[in-house]
């Protein structure tokens, strides 16, 4: 049997060191997680304490059908798009913003791969970037130019462009939010 599968099934029989370890053995994956897609620590805390909360809520509905992880994955996810969403929401004060920016945001690289020039481009995103260990392990060559580069050197001159590409975007969005 899983030893997640056992794990739950004590935490499920009132066995507090089960649930101890449980929460020691994803607490940092989920942090990590969240950190990724939030601004600052605290809101990243929150969202990983809430997430345990959530999981443990429902703990009694919850079915094993694999690893327990990807579950926190799944309910951590949830949690920030309802984050994002709130935030949008008070900032603009409109519910359709409010609704369809996490979606845009999260979807954007799924329609951008149907093009093929992108492919390459679209496994360094930010996803990928969770995984950043294993790309420079792989160590990755592509072809630009005439020039084979590895993923890193990418990865910045990428990262950069978009910066400089989306702070005058953000700022004029945030300048016409606080005219308001």
């Amino acid at each position: 049997m899983d030893a997640d599968f056992l794990l739950i099934k004590r935490i499920k029989q009132g066995d507090e060191d089960a649930f101890d370890v449980f929460i020691r053995r994803y607490y940092g994956d989920i942090l990590r997680y969240c950190a990724y897609r939030c601004a600052d620590t605290g809101c990243a805390e929150d969202l990983t304490q809430e997430t345990f909360v959530r999981f443990f809520e429902k703990l009694s509905d919850y079915r094993h059908m694999g690893k327990a992880k990807n579950y926190l994955y799944k309910i951590a996810g949830s949690l920030f798009i309802l984050s994002l969403a709130m935030l949008i929401s008070a900032k603009t004060r409109s519910a359709v913003l409010a609704v369809t920016m996490p979606f845009i945001v999260l979807f954007i690289p799924s329609f951008l791969s149907g093009v093929n020039a992108l492919n390459k481009v679209l496994g360094l995103l930010p996803d990928q970037l969770l995984q950043i260990s294993s790309v420079i392990n792989q160590f990755n060559l592509y072809e630009l130019g005439g020039q084979v580069v590895g993923s890193v050197p990418i990865l910045m001159v990428l990262y950069s462009c978009l910066c400089v590409i989306m702070i005058p975007w953000t700022y004029r969005i945030f300048h016409r939010i606080s005219e308001r």
